[in-house]
């Protein structure tokens, strides 16, 4: 059957879309009834929050995926402050939605519940005024489909959305069952194996959701069987029924990768988004060509630094040390080396976030004068001294002269050292190979290691799959920062935290807010097994030492959080079995095949001083 029917599914996706728009619409209205009753009635107030709360899950997905930062900001956004995106000062938003009204019923707040569901109800029925309006086309229903997979995952089954636990499950499973009542409206067009294809992995999903509670969800087990699978098989219905994809209909860059089929694969993000000169040069030359830059110690003033003088691949590109040597060779730079593997999705730069690109990252390395100190004009001049660099150069941008006709220059070099960042893609892990099928190892603790990070852990809250990092789920074009208390020194004795101010310090003038004081960016725990020590001031050296300061409420346990901390007071109450499990798990995320090898040599220059460089630097 054809897709140019007159009732097309779209259609009628978005009629059910506005028909259960209006009873979540409804059910929001109920919620500020029950709140503002003139006798307090919490399990009444609780009643009709969950209930709403479920009534959202039913149209989450293509809400979500037509207005994403109005739900951010109204409707189901993170219980903290914000700034305002597009405001020319510093304005700041205050949370509202779902998240900061549940801490209030949580804590009994009335004053604050009331004012939020107030709040909330307005801005249901503000953007329910638009519904009649509305563009919902076949290509959108599936990008909307497997965007919510993606936010099933990394989000909901985690309890992101939700400070509680109580309803996380019951969430999760409405926004799946809503997305199959989705796809049904496609069965006609279907033949009946892809019907029954789909059909079982609906009731895999079933199975997963029944009988358990949110400590002991599967929830690896449900990403291998469930999401992985749905995610791939509507994109082959998507082709199979001639429905455009998005790459076919837009020549814009997207954040991830549409024709990936796994949340896990290699290129489920697109890398080329994340940086101002992914279209520079020849892609594989400009790779070949940021690798040597980044071994070779011309780059600094001294010519006996390189990048991976504090970016070692044995090390997973970090140091080893709590904090970096710098470049006079006696003292230390003030914060510890993060790795460069999977660096490049990111959207800010730097523990205190202050850079917004690689190419900006980059550039402040090589102009600090505690790190590279260097500058483009002597940094210029040397590489041109070598025929080898000249003719590399030039084979990498063959379209690309400078104004002196000369191929080497500030872009050129910059681009080349991204390129390099961008091949440093670390998906490919003992986990990986588990979650995506390839390899079956059976490893329980593994399993089990996993469900904790993601469920009881807490971890995947903050360190989102699939990178464990601080990059923000499902679009993937935010990078997060947290404000965790972080200890000076790994004595809980003396406890004392770091003065460091981190974000509040890094010289954006929107940026500098209260919430933002010692908020450093959440780092990706890919390759953590081999990037010891830890924290932004290498205050942990294990990570026992790590896992031990969240299980007893970080900064709360240690007795120094300040007022503006985003890490939750409880304690996480894991056994020692349950911490040996998370560990293997994070172990379990190594993956440098392919990185570690350094140049066979380098450059030669006419300049005989310049030819005693070491391969990596001197220190």
């Amino acid at each position: 059957m054809s897709l140019a029917a007159i009732d097309k599914p779209a259609h009628r996706i978005k009629a059910q879309f506005i028909s259960d728009y209006e009873k979540f619409a409804g059910s929001v209205n109920r919620l500020e009834k029950a709140s503002k009753q003139s006798s307090v009635n919490w399990d009444a107030n609780a009643t009709a929050f969950y209930e709403a709360r479920i009534a959202f899950k039913r149209v989450e997905m293509i809400f979500s995926y037509l207005d994403p930062e109005f739900v951010k900001d109204h409707i189901n956004g993170a219980p903290l402050p914000h700034t305002e995106r597009k405001a020319p000062d510093l304005v700041i938003i205050a949370p509202s939605g779902f998240q900061i009204m549940e801490e209030a019923l949580v804590e009994k707040n009335i004053a604050s519940f009331q004012k939020h569901t107030e709040k909330l109800n307005h801005k249901t029925a503000e953007f329910q005024r638009y519904l009649p309006t509305i563009q919902l086309s076949e290509r959108m229903v599936f990008e909307s489909m497997r965007e919510e997979l993606v936010r099933i995952a990394a989000l909901g089954i985690t309890g992101f959305d939700a400070p509680s636990e109580i309803n996380v499950l019951k969430e999760s499973e409405t926004a799946i069952e809503a997305l199959n009542e989705t796809i049904q409206f496609y069965h006609d067009y279907l033949d009946s194996d892809q019907i029954q294809e789909i059909t079982m992995i609906f009731a895999k999903s079933s199975t997963y959701f029944s009988e358990t509670d949110f400590i002991n969800f599967n929830r690896f087990g449900f990403i291998k069987d469930v999401i992985n699978p749905l995610y791939k098989t509507l994109l082959h219905f998507q082709k199979k029924l001639n429905i455009e994809t998005r790459d076919l209909s837009r020549n814009i860059a997207y954040s991830t990768n549409y024709e990936a089929e796994n949340l896990f694969e290699t290129d489920f993000l697109n890398y080329r988004y994340y940086s101002k000169y992914s279209e520079a040069g020849i892609e594989d030359k400009r790779q070949e060509l940021g690798k040597l830059l980044i071994y070779d110690p011309i780059l600094s003033g001294n010519n006996e630094r390189a990048c991976v003088s504090c970016h070692d691949p044995k090390m997973g590109f970090s140091d080893g040390q709590k904090t970096s040597i710098a470049y006079d060779k006696t003292n230390t730079l003030s914060r510890n080396s993060p790795t460069l593997l999977n660096a490049v999705y990111n959207t800010r730069f730097f523990w205190d976030a202050r850079a917004s690109t690689p190419e900006d990252q980059i550039e402040h390395v090589l102009f600090n004068p505690d790190e590279l100190n260097s500058n483009y004009a002597e940094l210029i001049d040397k590489l041109n001294t070598s025929p080898t660099y000249v003719n590399l150069f030039k084979a990498a941008y063959p379209e690309y002269q400078n104004d002196r006709n000369e191929p080497i220059s500030r872009y050129t070099i910059v681009a080349s050292m991204t390129a390099y960042l961008q091949s440093l893609r670390s998906f490919n892990s003992d986990f990986d190979k588990e979650i995506k099928g390839e390899t079956t190892t059976n490893n329980p603790q593994l399993t089990n290691g996993f469900n904790i990070f993601t469920g009881k852990g807490k971890c995947a809250t903050c360190h989102f799959v699939p990178t464990f990092a601080g990059n923000v789920p499902p679009l993937y074009t935010d990078t997060e920062t947290e404000v965790l208390a972080v200890p000076l020194i790994n004595n809980i004795k003396q406890a004392k935290l770091d003065s460091d101010l981190g974000r509040f310090a890094n010289g954006r003038p929107k940026e500098k807010t209260t919430y933002n004081r010692n908020a450093f960016k959440t780092p990706s725990l890919r390759n953590v097994a081999l990037t010891a020590p830890y924290m932004h001031n290498g205050v942990f050296n294990t990570l026992e030492e790590v896992v031990d300061f969240y299980n007893i409420g970080g900064g709360h346990g240690w007795g120094i959080a300040p007022e503006n901390t985003t890490l939750a007071a409880d304690s996480l109450q894991l056994s020692p079995s349950e911490v040996e499990d998370l560990i293997l798990f994070m172990e379990a995320l190594t993956d440098t095949n392919g990185f570690t090898s350094p140049p066979e040599n380098l450059p030669k220059s006419t300049i005989s001083s310049l030819n005693a460089r070491k391969i990596g630097g001197t220190y």
